[in-house]
């Protein structure tokens, strides 16, 4: 079975990013950090953590499917509410 898989798809239809990033030494470091959420009805303040240049984590691992939704609903309103303008990029 992964053989013909193999034949029909090739690495970079499978992962579009293989052009963007096919060599070890194209890896790098972001400033940032990874946060654990604990609780499903925290409000992120998305305005806070988008800094140019930084990346940042949300690990969700921690909480049950039924809290992830929850917070993803309301991150999402979060983000509508933040207002965000254009992108420069």
């Amino acid at each position: 079975m992964d053989r013909i898989f193999e034949k029909k798809h090739s690495k970079k239809d499978v992962c579009p990013l293989s052009k963007v990033w096919n060599e070890k030494s194209d890896a790098r470091a972001f400033n940032g950090n990874v946060r654990q959420i604990t609780n499903a009805r925290e409000i992120i303040e998305i305005k806070k953590y988008m800094k140019p240049g930084e990346i940042n984590v949300f690990s969700v691992n921690k909480l049950d499917p039924e809290d992830i939704n929850i917070l993803a609903a309301n991150t999402i309103r979060e983000v509508f509410h933040a207002n965000l303008g254009e992108s420069r990029r």
